[in-house]
């Protein structure tokens, strides 16, 4: 029973798909909890069997189909899974098996297991509310592949460009205030589209005669659309601003409304985009702390290795872009943990940055660390340290995230 109100998540599908052809460890999983009444009330064997089932279908819901939307990149990851989980290979052999290296493989994986988690997640609400989804929602449900790197002021200067011919016919006002290019966030280019261009037709028909004004703009680490209109009458079009809501709220996208007598408003907002992943090896909660304050409202998303015995599982785990590690720590010295990494075949390809108060770049470098800073370091030195630790790495037309 979906008791605290929240969705499955891709770890609860990952220890499903981990015991897939272990009954009695499957029928013990959280993820029980997302099948219905009968199901769980059955014998342990009989819910393994329905779980089992409902993991298997919806891996092949992943495979794209012929003729439709989906990039390689969801075919890759339909792959990944099907040979990981179903065929039941190790990593480095679904790596060798589809020419890919193991980052790119646990990447894939990840995402995967987070789109079984939403799918789950889909159907056991519906299944509760007793609802199927609309024509819209099973479209934007095909359009949700792989996010990638958009600017939402692009999309929604193309929405508004689009939508000027009904604004015309319901003589409605429709103006844009924002940047023509930028605020870059991670989502589904088709999603986001096709969101906003709802939402926007929705108030353009609930305002003949009045105006429609849409802002996009970037504050903290959120991108937001701002919309409003007026003068408020009751909607017309109320099915088509829930549908466009509901596929906000199911992808990710938060929004808030406001109506009062002069005007409606409503405001859709995004997670800015984060693309590179920093583990800091560091014993030091002073040093970490002013790391995460150089870093914030930064491409890196930070996570922490406070013992340097776990650099190259966590390096691993979290698909770290860059590793930025101490020397002097009281566990392992950096200089161990520099060569663990290096030895390891997962983790080799990973750029390493050496922040120590040991005076030593000459070792660092020989022993294949991409850069060296001596503390205390600025933060425009750890920014241009790690972006040139990337350039060594990484080809000019690689994107954030890949392998």
């Amino acid at each position: 029973m979906e008791q605290d109100g929240t969705g499955a998540t891709g770890e609860q599908v990952r220890e499903a798909l981990l015991n897939l052809y272990r009954p009695a460890a499957l029928a013990r999983c959280a993820l029980g909890r997302f099948l219905d009444d009968r199901q769980r009330a059955a014998p342990a064997a009989e819910r393994a069997e329905a779980l089992r089932n409902l993991l298997l279908d919806l891996i092949e819901e992943l495979r794209p189909k012929a003729g439709g939307v989906l990039p390689a990149s969801a075919s890759r990851a339909h792959e990944c899974m099907r040979l990981r989980y179903v065929s039941g290979l190790p990593v480095d052999e679904v790596a060798e098996e589809l020419s890919l290296g193991p980052r790119q493989v646990y990447r894939d994986l990840h995402w995967a297991e987070e789109r079984l988690a939403e799918l789950i997640t889909i159907r056991y609400r519906q299944a509760r509310a007793g609802t199927q989804p609309d024509v819209v929602e099973r479209e934007a449900l095909e359009l949700a592949v792989q996010p990638e790197e958009v600017s939402l002021a692009q999309i929604v200067q193309w929405a508004v460009t689009t939508l000027s011919p009904l604004a015309a016919r319901q003589q409605c006002s429709l103006r844009y205030a924002g940047p023509t290019a930028g605020i870059i966030i991670r989502a589904t280019p088709g999603v986001v589209r096709e969101v906003i261009v709802q939402v926007v037709s929705a108030l353009i028909q609930n305002s003949p005669g009045g105006q429609v004004e849409v802002e996009a703009f970037s504050a903290g680490k959120a991108a937001t659309v701002q919309l409003s209109a007026g003068p408020p009458q009751q909607f017309c079009r109320r099915d088509l601003l829930d549908s466009a809501l509901r596929i906000a709220q199911t992808y990710g996208m938060s929004y808030e409304a406001e109506q009062n007598a002069t005007a409606y408003s409503l405001r859709l907002r995004w997670p800015l985009a984060r693309y590179y992943h920093l583990l800091v090896v560091e014993d030091n909660r002073g040093a970490t702390t002013l790391y995460e304050r150089y870093l914030a409202d930064t491409e890196w998303e930070m996570h922490v290795a406070a013992d340097p015995r776990l650099a190259v599982d966590l390096a691993r785990s979290k698909h770290a872009d860059a590793v930025l590690l101490d020397v002097m720590m009281p566990q392992t010295d950096g200089w161990t943990v520099l060569q663990a990494l290096k030895l390891d075949p997962d983790t080799a390809s990973i750029p390493v940055v050496i922040c120590s108060v040991v005076d030593d770049p000459e070792l660092g470098l020989a022993l294949g660390a991409a850069a060296y800073l001596t503390k205390p370091v600025t933060r425009p030195g750890l920014l241009e340290a790690l972006q040139r630790a990337l350039g060594k790495h990484r080809p000019a037309s690689a994107a954030p995230g890949s392998s």
